[in-house]
Parts: C-alpha cells; sequence; structure tokens
C-alpha cells in the first residue's frame, strides 16, 4: 500500500517539480508526463511474470536494486 501510494505521489507532483526545479515548459511537462506514463506501463508489463513467479515483495526489492543500479551506473548517484 506505502509503494502505491509512492508511485501515485510521484505521478500527481512529477510535472510540479520538473516545472518549480528544472523549468519546464507547459509542453515539456507534457512531454514528461506521457514518457513517464509510457515508462511505467512498460515496467508493469515488462515486472507481471517475475510478479507471478516470485511474488510481489521479491519483485518490489529486485525492481528497487535495479532502478539503484541504473542510477548509479548512470552517474546519478550519491558521491
Amino acid at each position: 500500500m506505502i509503494y502505491s501510494d509512492g508511485l501515485n505521489t510521484l505521478f500527481a507532483f512529477g510535472g510540479i517539480y520538473a516545472a518549480g526545479t528544472f523549468g519546464f515548459s507547459f509542453e515539456e511537462i507534457l512531454i514528461f508526463g506521457i514518457t513517464m506514463n509510457i515508462t511505467a506501463g512498460i515496467g508493469a508489463i515488462a515486472l507481471a511474470w517475475v510478479d507471478d513467479y516470485l511474488g510481489s515483495k521479491p519483485t518490489i526489492l529486485l525492481s528497487l536494486v535495479f532502478s539503484g543500479v541504473i542510477r548509479d551506473a548512470f552517474g546519478f548517484g550519491a558521491r
């Protein structure tokens, strides 16, 4: 439940954060929102079979670890 609430908050305030922090225009916020939703759809489709096979908790942990690895690989981690 907490994980779902976090995702809903991310989708709800992602555009507001992008506008305030990065100075996105309306068009850029629209593209950002569409991109976030497409990415979420791809992730849901790709990890649905993992959830069926492993269960919900291991799937969430796997996605969080993978997100951290990708973040660090692109240099967005803490230094």
